[in-house]
């Protein structure tokens, strides 16, 4: 399965919208807005993106995600054979096979922002897990519109959830947090900066699949 990172712009005056499969956890996301002027970076699964009103959105970027490299191989047959009174064939074949591939990140939590007016300054600065830990695998803050962030957290019972905000133009916001893929609390902090209570206490599991996302309210 490849997936591809592209970057969007809406050039026209009116709100478009676009449907594309998730790379991370395979939800469809369909009629994702995309507002005037606004820029917007998504990580669908290859041919999964589509909109009706492609001609107006510009395509800033769109590659592959993550780059994987094609696996070498080396063949070095040394084929020997001595012909005399006494016949002594040797053959000797070495293979050798040197594949190197970029895994693809299997969070247990990710963090993004989605769905921000390309004029706010709303973004996630931190990320406190209660009764458990969690180490960043991909990604740093502050994270802004359309970044994400990916991490391993250790299953355990109770977990609670804080997220940092810098929210400099007071905007309203809310934060969605899902569970593997089910929505399971939506809270609505913003306006303001701050540390805030998401949700919790929660039990988080083995691979289970904590997805945490802030959008404008």
């Amino acid at each position: 399965m490849n997936c591809r990172k592209i970057t969007l712009k809406n050039n026209t005056s009116n709100v478009q919208v676009y449907r594309y499969q998730e790379c991370s956890d395979l939800i469809i996301i369909n009629e994702s807005e995309i507002r005037p002027n606004q820029i917007k970076t998504i990580w669908p699964i290859t041919g999964t993106f589509s909109s009706a009103a492609i001609d107006s959105l510009t395509i800033i970027e769109d590659v592959v995600f993550p780059l994987t490299p094609v696996p070498t191989r080396t063949t070095t047959p040394t084929p020997k054979q001595t012909l005399g009174l006494t016949q002594t064939p040797t053959n000797t074949i070495t293979p050798s096979i040197t594949p190197t591939i970029t895994p693809t990140p299997s969070p247990t939590y990710s963090l993004g922002v989605f769905n921000t007016y390309s004029t706010d300054v709303v973004e996630f600065s931190g990320l406190t897990f209660v009764n458990t830990s969690y180490n960043t695998t991909f990604g740093s803050f502050p994270l802004l519109s359309g970044q994400y962030l990916y991490g391993d957290v250790i299953p355990n019972s109770g977990v609670e959830i804080y997220a940092g905000i810098t929210d400099d133009l007071s905007s309203n916001y809310q934060i969605e947090v899902y569970q593997n893929g089910s929505l399971i609390t939506t809270s609505t902090p913003g306006p303001g900066t701050g540390t805030f209570y998401v949700t919790g206490p929660i039990t988080i599991n083995s691979g289970d699949n904590i997805k945490i996302y802030l959008t404008d309210f």
